[in-house]
């Protein structure tokens, strides 16, 4: 790390607090710099921010399914710097593509029942693709991922099932954070 990057680091972090946050997450020490550079322009007096302001620090504001991320966050209203590096961490690029994948499947899991359902699939495919398919096009998606995997609408599609779609995917990529 260069000098100004540590001088900057040193004014944002004790050495103690960023070994502390590696040992937290998979972000590097430069990623969790970065993170609390764009943190700290929301902060709190409390040092915390909104759960909708942290999908602008992570730098989703234009991400599809950002409600459905802050939504993953459960009843937290505010969140201090460690619990944005925890709720994040997968999508590190360290994260493996198992941990990318269950992510990926909590986002489209809206009822959180642990199968994705035809409703499931239709609110994630509305929510990405309202803009640029039509609402019949959007049905066929939906149709068609169900056929893919001869599953019935109403069984729904298991982690298992969803793993097998994502495995042709880039989905290590899709789900990195491009922080530096």
């Amino acid at each position: 790390m260069g000098v100004s990057q540590r001088g900057t680091a040193d004014a944002v972090l004790s050495e103690e607090e960023l070994e502390a946050y590696k040992m937290l997450t998979l972000f590097e020490e430069e990623e969790i710099i970065a993170l609390r550079l764009r943190f700290l322009p929301f902060a709190a007096a409390d040092d915390t921010i909104t759960r909708e302001e942290a999908v602008a620090v992570i730098g989703l504001a234009l991400h599809p399914l950002k409600e459905r991320m802050v939504d993953l966050f459960g009843g937290v209203v505010r969140l201090d710097f460690a619990a944005l590096l925890r709720e994040f961490s997968v999508l590190s690029r360290h994260a493996t593509v198992e941990e990318k994948t269950r992510y990926a499947f909590q986002l489209w899991d809206w009822d959180r029942d642990g199968v994705l359902n035809e409703r499931d699939v239709r609110h994630t495919i509305d929510v990405v693709a309202a803009a640029t398919l039509s609402n019949d096009d959007r049905a066929a998606v939906v149709r068609s991922m169900f056929a893919e995997h001869s599953v019935a609408e109403q069984d729904g599609i298991s982690f298992e099932a969803f793993q097998r779609v994502v495995v042709d995917t880039d989905i290590r990529r899709k789900l990195t954070l491009q922080l530096l």
